[in-house]
C-alpha cells in the first residue's frame, strides 16, 4: 500500500549463557522511503546479555506504486 507506515521488527535472542556481541545488518525495501530515525541501510553493534532478547525497529512507507526488487 502506498503511503501507509511500515514498522519491520528485528528480533535477536541470545539463548547462551554468556553475552554477545552482535552486528546487525539492515535494510529497507528498494522503492521505499525511511521514516522516524530510519535509514536506508544500516549496520550497528549490539551486547546481548545472556538469555536476553533485543527488538530493533524501522519505520518507512512506498510512495508510489511500483515492482521492485530487494537488493
Amino acid at each position: 500500500m502506498i503511503n501507509k507506515a511500515y514498522n519491520c521488527e528485528i528480533i535477536i535472542t541470545n539463548v547462551s549463557s554468556n553475552a554477545r556481541q552482535v552486528v546487525l545488518s539492515q535494510q529497507i525495501p528498494n522503492g521505499a522511503l525511511p521514516l522516524m530515525k530510519s535509514k536506508y541501510s544500516n549496520s550497528n553493534q549490539y551486547k546481548v546479555s545472556a538469555y536476553t532478547t533485543k527488538k530493533v525497529e524501522i519505520q518507512f512507507y512506498f510512495p508510489g506504486k511500483g515492482t521492485f526488487n530487494h537488493l
